[in-house]
């Protein structure tokens, strides 16, 4: 029994290796936007989805599940369908692929999060994915490496085609990446835990960076709401740690987007590698700084917790009313008001952000169609 478990197990990582191999190299091809770049993916993909499919012949296993896979397969019919009657088949087709090509990845996806380990692996790889796109820019940005149009108007496009599409990645990239920082605590050696504390906070001070500095307004809105909602529902064990890293993350960015931002719009590469820099040492420092803290703390608050009664210690693990989250919302939501649309509040922002990005928040409308048609 342990020998198949291990052999499902290498299988599993082998799966994920390629996987993770294919997502970092997707972004960096313009987000896969042009036909040259996404029918190799697509090629390659279906290799990936071949091996998936040999193994589970060889195991006698099934990745199939009637929810969500039935909703999945029949959409992708659907577009299929569709390629009888479009009028560019052309288009038609390669919609279908792709879609076709999701499904694949999701499956393969699916089979490998069972494991452990591989699971691991998985959302390792969906960082690392985030991050090549990020840096990309970031590099580009401070003149150490050349991407075609990876900075354009003194906004962060990285290695997509539109900055739209980076932002909307690095969100989705953030949450995966807390969860990855919290887990480096799990990593049995010292050295790398300290390795991985450290790289999981630059690499969210980056992410976090090239959000602001993409000036996509659809993903600051959609954002702020999920980080909201993500720390709401989070679980009480954890919600302390999350926050402790998101504050890590973010006061670096606070303090060196204004004169990236400004360095990028005026290509002036030395200053803007000088705060990048600084920024990720900042990154760096603080999470050291606050794993000290932990190290201190996290025991002497748990030697408490033990100390006390279990009647008070029940009390005090009640949730928060419902009433409390929603007058913290509407908090937030006046706030969010009063900064984009008074002068006093924009005023404030101006001493955090550039006034590029501060007039862009002040440009957002329910009006804005561009803006609409993102959510």
């Amino acid at each position: 029994m342990a020998k198949k478990t291990d052999v499902s197990t290498v299988l599993s990582c082998i799966l994920v290796l390629f996987l993770a191999l294919i997502m970092f190299i997707g972004p960096l091809e313009r987000g896969l936007f042009f036909r040259e770049d996404y029918l190799p993916f697509f090629s390659n993909s279906a290799w990936l989805l071949i091996g998936l499919s040999i193994i589970l012949v060889i195991q006698k296993h099934t990745v199939w599940e009637p929810v969500p896979d039935l909703a999945l397969v029949i959409l992708v019919g659907l577009y299929w369908l569709s390629t009888l009657w479009a009028l560019n088949k052309q288009e038609a087709i390669d919609g279908a692929l792709k879609y076709s090509t999701y499904l694949g990845i999701f499956l393969v996806a699916k089979y490998a999060a069972r494991d452990k380990k591989a699971n691991q692996f998985l959302r390792w790889g969906i960082v690392l994915s985030g991050i090549g796109a990020a840096l990309t820019g970031l590099l580009a940005g401070a003149g150490i490496i050349e991407y075609e149009a990876a900075v354009v108007g003194g906004r962060i496009y990285g290695s997509f085609q539109y900055p739209n599409s980076l932002a909307a990645y690095s969100m989705f990239v953030f949450f995966v990446l807390c969860h990855s920082w919290l887990e480096a605590e799990e990593f049995k050696k010292t050295w790398a835990q300290w390795l991985g504390r450290i790289i999981f906070a630059v690499s969210t001070f980056m992410i976090l960076l090239v959000i602001v500095l993409s000036y996509s307004r659809a993903t600051w809105i959609i954002f702020a709401l999920a980080v909201v909602l993500y720390f709401i529902f989070l679980p009480r064990e954890v919600k302390g740690n999350i926050f402790a890293r998101f504050v890590v993350s973010i006061i670096p960015v606070l303090l060196v987007n204004v004169p990236i931002s400004s360095g990028l719009l005026d290509q002036d590469y030395p200053s803007v590698r000088k705060y990048l820099i600084l920024g990720i040492c900042l990154a760096a420092g603080l999470e050291v700084l606050r794993a000290l803290l932990s190290a201190v703390a996290i025991p002497k608050m748990e030697a408490k917790r033990r100390e006390k009664k279990p009647a008070e210690t029940k009390s005090q693990k009640r949730t928060a009313p419902v009433y409390v989250w929603i007058i913290v919302c509407v908090l937030l939501v006046g706030v969010i008001v009063f900064a984009l649309t008074t002068e006093a509040g924009q005023n404030i922002l101006s001493k955090v952000f550039p006034e590029s990005i501060v007039e862009r928040f002040a440009s957002i409308t329910w009006k804005d169609r561009n803006l609409l048609a993102r959510w």
